[in-house]
């Protein structure tokens, strides 16, 4: 498997790094635990 063939929704780049979800909930999910500075 290769990650960058995930769909851009279901990624998130934080701080340089790159994270991967199951879902647009979970994007939001993680962004509210880790508000952008």
């Amino acid at each position: 498997m290769s990650f960058e063939r995930f769909p851009i929704a279901d990624t998130l780049t934080y701080e340089g790094k790159l994270y991967g979800f199951c879902s647009e909930g979970c994007k939001k999910a993680f962004q509210e635990k880790h508000p952008a500075k």
